[in-house]
């Protein structure tokens, strides 16, 4: 009985082989091909020299001599998942010079692709009996081959690694071209922008398995390690750097900043992804700062004024280079979290001390016109960023009406007013002399912060009563201002 399946050397492989048995060149084996036989049944003979109509062609996946049977080999091919949609009727084996060197008569089937329902791949083993098998070697592109069932089965549990393992140790994950040069089994992390064979397999992996690069695509949690200790884990088809790690150790959030004196700039590794209320930086401060209200730019996210837990501006000098600063990011600005130099303003026993006081003196009448009414002044005042002042004076109504007065500390730089206080009001009543009038306290108190160091200050105390009433004279007037 004819044999229905079958697989046979062509004269072209006979005499190849016979070439080669007589010292010529090894038939080296390359392609596996598929035929449709034109739409019917095919019955290849050892003159056929191609396929009666070839549908489909890929490298060869092995080449070995039959464990049980010294004169054959064995040539393996695998048709992927997705290849298909034609009848199989005819296989060919080819040769590095395009010869067909062996043809075959399968059973007649047709290959369904993925979207056909084809779930997996189908693998396909011939026995070629041909004698001398020193005489059959392979060729292959390591860049299109897919592993063989065999080759798969002694390695599954590399394999089942890379894809359920939590933690798996990698390469990198910033090197978009395949390494020429691979230890077998390293692995890498895809990035986008890939060539090569990890061309459109972003955040996959991929493993150098000596021949070729298996790549696979983990769920969601799966997660990876840098050489330099780094974790990320997949979030969403990406890997994100978990800051476990680098939080205990402190480098997530400290850096050494850089940019200008008044505008800082820093660089802390993961970088964040955005400033959200409640971030916590360290830094190193590179160049003090020369004007007050300097800005934070953390890893180009945008810059944010420094400002102290009050709510204003850092002085000028505040940041000093080589000094370390920890600042919140309160959803607006960076809180200064360990300030020096505004605590430092605030003490007394640290402070510049300016005093004026002038007993028992009574002003003439005084007018309403604001910038005549100064009670008292203190003039000269520089090198400072900060004054902290307190001021007191008396007040009496020697007219016989009811007055009005109010008192306010104003600051003025080259004449002009630089800053001022709160006004305070009093009232009080006529007795129409100055030694039957009772005389009223009048305190007042305010801090002037950034100053400009260079330029010299004076210091006044006004006091102003309305128009329509008088006199009111002052007394025993006082000014202190504390200083950096």
């Amino acid at each position: 009985m004819a044999q229905n399946y079958f697989s046979i050397v062509t004269n072209i492989g006979r005499n190849k082989l016979a070439l080669s048995a007589a010292g010529g060149a090894a038939v080296t084996i390359t392609h596996f091909a598929i035929g449709d036989g034109n739409g019917a049944e095919v019955n290849p003979t050892a003159a056929s020299t191609s396929l009666v109509r070839e549908v489909w062609r890929t490298p060869v996946e092995s080449v070995v001599i039959d464990p049980l049977n010294p004169s054959a080999v064995l040539v393996t091919s695998i048709i992927p998942t997705a290849s298909g949609g034609w009848w199989m009727r005819e296989f060919g084996i080819f040769d590095v010079d395009g010869d067909m060197v062996a043809v075959a008569k399968p059973v007649s089937q047709y290959k369904p692709t993925a979207l056909e329902g084809q779930l997996e791949d189908i693998r396909y083993e011939f026995q070629l009996i041909i004698g001398e098998t020193a005489n059959v070697t392979m060729l292959v592109d390591p860049s299109v081959l897919l592993a063989s069932r065999d080759f798969v089965e002694k390695r599954k549990v590399p394999v089942a690694q890379l894809s359920l393992t939590p933690w798996v140790p990698v390469k990198s994950m910033t090197i978009t071209a395949p390494p020429a040069n691979p230890a077998a089994w390293d692995t890498y992390v895809i990035p986008n922008g890939a060539t090569g064979a990890w061309a459109g397999h972003a955040q996959k992996l991929a493993e150098w398995n000596g021949q070729i690069w298996n790549i696979v695509a983990p769920l969601d949690g799966h997660g990876i390690s840098l050489p330099d200790g780094r974790v990320f884990e997949k979030v969403a088809g990406t890997y994100i750097e978990k800051i476990a790690i680098d939080a205990q150790s402190g480098k997530w959030s400290y850096g050494v900043t850089a940019g200008s004196a008044n505008a800082l700039t820093l660089s802390i590794s993961p970088a964040p992804q955005s400033y959200v209320a409640g971030l916590i930086v360290r830094a190193r401060i590179s160049t003090t700062n020369t004007a007050a209200g300097p800005t934070l730019n953390v890893n180009g996210l945008g810059a944010k004024p420094i400002r102290y837990s009050n709510g204003r501006d850092v002085f000028a000098g505040e940041l000093a280079s080589g000094r370390d600063a920890v600042f919140y990011y309160d959803g607006a600005a960076f809180i200064l979290m360990n300030p020096m130099l505004y605590f430092e303003k605030l003490a007394p026993k640290a402070a510049r001390r300016w005093n004026a006081f002038t007993p028992g003196v009574a002003l003439s009448d005084i007018s309403g016109v604001k910038s005549a009414n100064s009670a008292q002044s203190i003039a000269s005042i520089t090198g400072v960023t900060y004054l902290s002042v307190s001021a007191y004076c008396g007040v009496k109504n020697i007219s016989t009406t009811f007055a009005g007065v109010i008192g306010y500390l104003v600051l003025r730089r080259s004449g002009q007013a630089d800053q001022g206080s709160q006004y305070l009001g009093i009232y009080t009543n006529g007795s129409g002399s100055e030694a039957s009038s009772i005389q009223q306290p009048m305190t007042l108190s305010a801090e002037f912060n950034n100053l400009d160091p260079a330029a010299t200050y004076t210091l006044y105390l006004m006091v102003e009563k309305d128009l329509a009433t008088g006199p009111i004279v002052v007394l025993d007037t006082y000014i202190r201002a504390l200083s950096d």
